[in-house]
C-alpha cells in the first residue's frame, strides 16, 4: 500500500482539541467473470479505497471517513471529526489504544496470482462450465459459473505511535449446475477459495457439483422421527457460522448469548475443540492485527468441551478487566468496529466418514441444509432447516433423501457428540472464514413422511 502521511493531520487535530486521534486506511481491488452459455455474462473490474478517523474531543469518540484520499480536506475532516465527537453522548468511554507490541509478520499476499492473465482466468470459467456439461447428459444447465479475486490491505496509525500496514489476496471460483431426470430437478455447487491458482481445478469443481445434484435426482423422503445424524463437513461449518455470534463477548455483554457466564464450564463432548487461528497460510481469515491495531494470537475457544474464552475488542475486553482477543473487526474502513473470528473451526478428528456411518448403524446423513437466515435462532440455539442427504442402513450410505427436515438446538447437539472426522473443511468466507469437518450427533429430529 502507498505510504499515508498523517503527521500534519495528528497536529491539526492537536491543534483543535483533539486528545487522540487514530487513521485507518482500506483498499481493496477486484476481479471478477461470470459465464453462461459458453460466453463471458458477466466482468467487472474495481477498485475501492477510504480513510476513516476516529478521535477523541472531552472524552466522547467521534467518528468521519471519506473516499477522497489525494485531494483531502484536512481543515473539513478534523472539523468534522471534532464536531461529530462533542455532539456524541458515550454511555462507556472508548479508547485508542498503543500496547506498544509488535506483531509477528505473515506473508499473506501472492503475487504470482496477481500475474495470471485475465484471458486465463476467463478461460478457466469457461472451462469449468464446460467439463460440467460433459459429465452426464442429465446435466440440463449451469446456472452460476463464478470466478473472482480480491486484494487489498489494511493501514492503522494512531497518534500514540501505532503503525501497523497489512495487504493480503484471496481468489475463489464457485459451479453451481441443475440435473434434471423425468420430472425431479435437482442443483448441486462447488467452490474453492485460494490464493494459489494451481488449486483451481475445473474437472473437479464440475464433477463435486455434478454428483451433488445427480445424487439426489431419485431422492424421497424419510420416516419423521430423531434418528443418528451425520452432518457432513459443509452444514456443520454452515451451522458454526450461523451461531458463531454466540462467542462474541459483545453478544454476551448484551444478553444475546445463551454461553453467557459459562466460562470454564462443560458446553460440549470432550472431543469437542473449537479453535480460533488467525496464522493459518492460504486462508481467508488470516491478519497479524485485528482492526483496531492488536496483534492477532490462536486461541481455543472451546478446548475439550470447556468453553475457555469469548473473542473480545478492546471495549468488551476492558469491561472484564481482560486483555482483547484480537478479535476486533471493520466490514470496511466506513464501518464501526465490532467483533469476529479469524479461521474459526472445529478440530478435526480422526474417523473417516466410512467409519463414522459404520458407528451409528442406522440413520441419516445430512449434505445439505436450506433457510440458515430464516430457520434458526443464534441466541435460543434452536434450528428448523430444510435439508437434504442420504439414508444410513447397517452402517452403509443408501438411498438419497430429500423434502425433509432436521431440527435441534445447536448448544445441546454439542454436547451430543458421538464423532468427529477427519474431513475438515473450510466454507465460503463471511466476516471471518469458518470451518469444520462431518460430525456425528446422537440424534437429531427428522420430519419427513
Amino acid at each position: 500500500m502507498e505510504k499515508f502521511k498523517t503527521q500534519a493531520l495528528f497536529e491539526l487535530a492537536q491543534k483543535q482539541g483533539i486528545e487522540e486521534m487514530e487513521i485507518y486506511i482500506g483498499e481493496t481491488k477486484s476481479f471478477s467473470v461470470r459465464v453462461y452459455d459458453g460466453k463471458v455474462e458477466h466482468f467487472a473490474l474495481e477498485e475501492n479505497r477510504g480513510l476513516s478517523a476516529r478521535g477523541i474531543s472531552n472524552g466522547s469518540m467521534g467518528y468521519i471517513y471519506t473516499e477522497n484520499l489525494k485531494g483531502i480536506d484536512r481543515e473539513k475532516l478534523i472539523s468534522g471529526l471534532k464536531e461529530n465527537a462533542d455532539i456524541m453522548e458515550a454511555s462507556e468511554k472508548e479508547e485508542i489504544h498503543f500496547d506498544n507490541e509488535t506483531c509477528g509478520s505473515m506473508e499473506l499476499k501472492n503475487a504470482a496470482i496477481e500475474k495470471v492473465a485475465e484471458e486465463d482466468k476467463i478461460a478457466f470459467a469457461l472451462e469449468m462450465e464446460k467439463k460440467a456439461f460433459s459429465i452426464d447428459e442429465r446435466i440440463e444447465a449451469v446456472n452460476y459459473c463464478l470466478f473472482g479475486e480480491s486484494s487489498g490491505g489494511r493501514m492503522i496509525i494512531n497518534s500514540k505511535g501505532l503503525d501497523l500496514c497489512e495487504e493480503k489476496n484471496i481468489a475463489f471460483a464457485f459451479l453451481s449446475v441443475v440435473a434434471k431426470a423425468g420430472g425431479a430437478v435437482k442443483t448441486g455447487s462447488a467452490y474453492t477459495v485460494s490464493n494459489e491458482f494451481g488449486d483451481f481445478d475445473a474437472e473437479a469443481l464440475a464433477e463435486e457439483a455434478a454428483r451433488k445434484a445427480l445424487d439426489q435426482l431419485e431422492a424421497k423422503t424419510m420416516a419423521s422421527g430423531p434418528q443418528k445424524t451425520l452432518l457432513s463437513n459443509e452444514v456443520s461449518a454452515d451451522l458454526l457460522q450461523a451461531f458463531s455470534s454466540a462467542f462474541s463477548a459483545e453478544n454476551v455483554q448484551r444478553n444475546l448469548s445463551l454461553l453467557k457466564g459459562r466460562l470454564g464450564q462443560t458446553v460440549g463432548v470432550g472431543d469437542l475443540t473449537i479453535t480460533d487461528d488467525p496464522f493459518l497460510p492460504n486462508k481467508a481469515g488470516s491478519r497479524s492485527f485485528d482492526d483496531e491495531g492488536t496483534c492477532t494470537l490462536k486461541k481455543n475457544v472451546i478446548e475439550n468441551g470447556i468453553l475457555r474464552t469469548f473473542l473480545h475488542n478492546k471495549k468488551t475486553a476492558k469491561k472484564e478487566g481482560l486483555p482483547s482477543t484480537g478479535n476486533a473487526y471493520k466490514g470496511s474502513y466506513k464501518s464501526p468496529v465490532s467483533i469476529a473470528p479469524t479461521n474459526f473451526f472445529i478440530r478435526p478428528g480422526t474417523v473417516s466418514i466410512s467409519e463414522a456411518m459404520e458407528n451409528m448403524g442406522d440413520g441419516v446423513y445430512i449434505t445439505d441444509v436450506q433457510g440458515l437466515h430464516a430457520g434458526l435462532n443464534a441466541v435460543s440455539g434452536d434450528f428448523s432447516l430444510s435439508a437434504s442427504g442420504f439414508a444410513v442402513r447397517g452402517g452403509k450410505m443408501a438411498e438419497a433423501v430429500h423434502q425433509i427436515t432436521v431440527a435441534g438446538n445447536y448448544f445441546d447437539m454439542l454436547k451430543d457428540i458421538e464423532a468427529i472426522c477427519s474431513d475438515l473443511k473450510f466454507v465460503m468466507p463471511g466476516s471471518g472464514h469458518v470451518g469444520s469437518p462431518s460430525v456425528l450427533i446422537g440424534k437429531l429430529d427428522i420430519s419427513g413422511e
